[in-house]
């Protein structure tokens, strides 16, 4: 090849790879819930890319596993005749809510199934009432108990498992609560209040801490919990809604993007990414890139609105694009190997040039 020749081939590779590198960050998946159902919903999503949700099945509400290739139902537990399902561990175990009694009656159970079975976690002693919002690698599930018929009053988070369950004691002074998240140290997150405003705590069985609210913020809920206790929520600053990241230590707001008048966190990952929604769509940050609006980093053709985050990156969201919505998996596109291309590139035609002058 002459030399003019693999000038111009280079140039082209190089330019085509500065192009893609400046293209979407995130591929858009579509996730196949359960054909024929209606009113699905999927709320859950593991670090294989599995995704746990519910829906109207025809003639009752169930939950089921999917993914971007299928879906699953799972099975009811024993005598019961609806449930939901809200969360997924990396074993496939999904975490709910569901009754023997008809639709949205009680009492109210949680629940632990695959897509080969499902059982009911015993309810903790003296307790009527609970719904089952997260589960953790060791098939723990963390909610909400109550002792109301149709989970009114006041109420507590709990810590369960097919063996049994435990209520999580309230910070001192707190008259109601409840866990929306649990990590694999079963570290229980969730919010409450003293009979004033709402703010988030962490807990075991052995007790529970406040979250300080940021400064100045009126209250606070909590969405999730990291391995590392760091969590995520949402609250009110005194003139808008916005996310949080925080510990039993402290709490910071994360920042809105420019133009957005609002947020809320939804998931954080062990790497400490959060993803959450706003005025502007999902949006998602981290401590090198800031907050970022989704709709950004996917093909223009997306509307983009967040509900997960795995500790691989992927995103768990609700989209949008002309003539369809649903559920997607968002994954980012490989890094392009620009700075390798360049390198070797120049490094070609430096030799090459030098060849041709000695020549």
């Amino acid at each position: 090849m002459c030399f003019g020749k693999l000038v111009t081939v280079l140039v082209g590779v190089l330019c085509a790879a500065s192009a893609s590198s400046a293209g979407p960050i995130y591929s858009v998946y579509p996730i196949a819930t359960p054909a024929g159902w209606t009113n699905v919903y999927a709320s859950g999503m593991n670090n294989s890319g599995q995704v746990a949700g519910y829906g109207w099945n025809g003639s009752t509400e169930q939950a089921f596993i999917a993914s971007t290739s299928g879906s699953t139902p799972i099975p009811f537990p024993p005598g019961w005749v609806w449930a939901y399902g809200l969360a997924i561990n990396d074993f496939g175990q999904v975490a709910g809510s569901g009754s023997t009694g008809s639709l949205w009656s009680g009492p109210l159970q949680a629940f632990i199934g695959t897509t080969s079975g499902s059982t009911a976690i015993p309810l903790p002693p003296g307790w009527s009432w609970a719904e089952g919002f997260a589960i953790n690698d060791f098939g723990q599930v963390a909610g909400r108990v109550s002792t109301g018929s149709y989970g009114e009053g006041p109420s507590q988070a709990f810590i369960g498992t097919i063996s049994g369950s435990t209520a999580i004691p309230l910070p001192p002074g707190w008259v109601s609560a409840r866990g929306s998240g649990i990590n694999d140290s079963g570290q229980v997150v969730g919010d409450g209040f003293t009979g004033g405003p709402w703010q988030a705590f962490i807990g075991t069985t052995s007790g529970s801490t406040p979250i300080p609210l940021p400064p100045a913020w009126a209250y606070a809920y909590a969405s999730d919990i990291n391995d590392s206790g760091q969590v995520v929520g949402y609250g009110w600053t005194g003139s808008n809604g916005q996310a949080f990241i925080g510990t039993t230590s402290g709490s910071t707001p994360i920042p809105l993007i420019p133009g957005w008048s609002g947020t809320w966190g939804a998931a954080l990952n062990n790497a400490g990414q959060v993803v959450g929604g706003g005025s502007g769509g999902g949006w998602i940050w981290d401590p090198i890139n800031g907050s970022q609006a989704l709709n950004d980093l996917v093909p223009p053709e997306w509307a983009i609105g967040i509900l997960s985050i795995n500790d691989r990156g992927q995103i768990l969201a609700y989209a949008t694009r002309t003539g369809w919505e649903g559920y997607v998996l968002l994954d980012r596109v490989p890094e392009p190997t620009t700075g390798v291309l360049l390198a070797g590139g120049l490094t070609l035609l430096v030799a090459l040039a030098r060849r041709k002058r000695t020549n």
